[in-house]
């Protein structure tokens, strides 16, 4: 019975061509979300965070592990960060600029450009340069590759 569920959709068309450009339509209808965030790095290295984003670019982050209890929150009207390292009803208050080396992690990645439309934009511009790659090289046919462009 599952099969005919497959192949009707196949026939209407339903499947969707483009995964990329469907998830980026799917992403600009959304006003906010939430997820519960948790890493393993290739040292070892463990995060968790609950995850928390708002239009038009609001970004908060409550740490789990490790610095258990810190918050951040990123307001896109100021373009700041605000750090609460113990929490939001704790002191000290600190605020940086998004791309300050304090508040990105070990692999580059910032407060700002943290949210799903961000992670699409770049998998776009990969596909994007990969597109752009893939047209100007061509194999020789001895299987080396050649230029395209004369």
């Amino acid at each position: 019975m599952r099969w005919c569920v497959l192949v009707f959709a196949l026939i209407s068309g339903e499947i969707m061509a483009d995964p990329l450009t469907e998830a980026e339509t799917r992403f600009r209808a959304l006003n906010t979300y939430q997820a519960t965030v948790r890493s393993l790095a290739a040292d070892g290295e463990r995060q968790e965070m609950h995850y928390f984003y708002r239009r038009p670019g609001w970004v908060r982050m409550e740490f789990i592990q490790p610095h258990r209890g810190m918050v951040l929150i990123y307001d896109p009207g100021t373009g700041r960060v605000h750090l609460w390292p113990f929490g939001p009803r704790h002191v000290p208050v600190l605020s940086f600029a998004p791309d300050s080396p304090l508040l990105r992690n070990p692999r580059g990645h910032r407060v700002d450009r943290s949210d799903v439309g961000a992670l699409l934009a770049n998998l776009r511009a990969l596909c994007a340069a990969a597109a752009c790659r893939c047209s100007t090289t061509r194999k020789s046919p001895g299987g080396q590759p050649q230029s395209s462009k004369s």
